[in-house]
């Protein structure tokens, strides 16, 4: 009766095969959440962006008041010039984000792109970073 006792009894504690079950659980549950995670990453930098393009507009629309057009003046070299005069830090109202393209096809028209340089390379291009653009009515399109 001993023999029985010995052959079916265990010590307490965890198994190899108990522990790789657990593992393989864990890495089940990794496995859908990344693929979830990353794209709420893109989504609060279009949310980011758009909150900056919305400041940004703003001071052009306060630089239209003034002078009556979107066409830089002769005291700005660029749209990042103007738009010092007009947001306190600059830098910091950006973040990440880079200021991309403005287009002043008239006095009462723009277009300016911002975006996030996400390969690195220095550069926007559609093909490789985020990028929003804005008009003169405030519609912002990710690009």
């Amino acid at each position: 009766m001993k023999f029985f006792k010995t052959l079916y009894t265990r010590e307490s504690g965890i198994t190899l095969v108990e522990i790789l079950i657990v593992i393989a659980i864990i890495g089940i549950f990794v496995g859908i959440a990344l693929p979830r995670l990353g794209g709420m990453r893109e989504r609060a930098q279009v949310a980011t962006g758009k909150s900056v393009l919305g400041t940004i507009n703003t001071a052009l629309g306060l630089y239209y008041s003034e002078y009556g057009t979107y066409e830089l003046g002769s005291n700005y070299s660029d749209i990042s010039d103007l738009l010092n005069d007009y947001i306190d830090n600059l830098t910091a109202t950006l973040g990440d984000f880079q200021l991309g393209n403005y287009n002043t096809p008239s006095a009462d028209e723009f277009t300016l792109q911002i975006g996030i340089d996400q390969n690195g390379d220095g550069s926007l291009t559609e093909a490789d970073d985020l990028i929003l653009e804005l008009d003169q009515n405030g519609d912002i399109e990710v690009k």
